[in-house]
């Protein structure tokens, strides 16, 4: 029996309480891979010559940060040693001149996510259950049947929405027989394509979501700019209580909006 690995992205709808956990478990992951990360670059400038922490060694240092924050066992355990291990590829590309030095994250960054490799398992058509977070509702689940899922992605993309991304390990498809038989395609400017047996594809007509793409970009900007403008003034004149940009709304909906109609015309 052969098998392959393919890809499957559903949509997940959240509740209120199963959102608050989902920002609690961005966070934690986004807090791991700071910690290890500034761990590594003090260690390099205590002492240039000592050896670089390997993913064993990161492994190892989880138990302690977990008793030493409590709150880190509320994500699934799963997704530090992946992060710990995106960690150590980095470093390794580093090393070999492939890839420039890693960053921290910011909790300010639009699209946010965590990979987990424990088990979550199909509840019914439209129901799955993923590790911390118990059953939680998604789009239709048929596409999972007679595969077993090897690991998951939740993200929050910059539209607002969640999506889940797993790796299914299905039987690989018989061959099907060749038919001897061959079509041209043309692709064109009226139609997206049009094959040689006078069948036509027909093109998506994005005007509309084209203009209000760039409404929304040029709202964005002012917006931003004027928050931008306010946060410094207040923490100008108030030098004990600072506010953050992110703390305007009318900035965060016009950002929201223009990522949905970018999505839409990607779409």
């Amino acid at each position: 029996m052969v098998q392959i690995i393919k890809g499957v992205k559903l949509r997940l709808y959240p509740n209120a309480q199963q959102r608050e956990q989902l920002r609690q478990m961005f966070g934690n992951d986004r807090f791991i891979w700071n910690q290890m990360l500034a761990m590594a670059k003090e260690r390099y400038q205590n002492n240039p010559s000592s050896h670089f922490v390997n993913e064993y060694g990161m492994n190892y240092l989880l138990k302690r940060l977990k008793q030493e924050y409590p709150f880190l066992r509320t994500s699934d355990s799963t997704s530090f040693l992946v992060v710990n291990h995106n960690l150590a590829q980095a470093f390794k590309m580093l090393f070999r001149h492939q890839g420039d030095y890693p960053r921290f994250k910011s909790r300010r960054t639009i699209r946010q996510a965590y990979t987990g490799r424990s088990v979550c398992r199909v509840l019914a058509k439209r129901r799955v259950k993923l590790p911390k977070l118990g059953s939680i509702r998604t789009s239709k689940t048929t596409r999972l049947a007679n595969g077993k899922i090897k690991c998951y992605t939740v993200c929050l993309t910059p539209t607002g929405r969640y999506y889940l991304s797993l790796q299914v390990a299905v039987e690989a498809p018989e061959h099907l027989n060749k038919t001897g038989k061959a079509v041209g395609i043309d692709v064109g400017l009226t139609n997206l394509a049009v094959s040689s047996d006078g069948i036509k594809y027909g093109t998506f007509n994005a005007r509309w979501a084209e203009k209000q793409a760039t409404k929304w970009q040029s709202k964005y900007a002012k917006r931003k700019r004027q928050a931008m403008v306010a946060v410094r003034q207040w923490n100008h004149n108030h030098k004990t209580v600072k506010k953050e940009l992110s703390e305007y709304q009318n900035w965060q909906r016009a950002r929201q909006q223009k990522a949905r109609y970018q999505a839409k015309i990607v779409n």
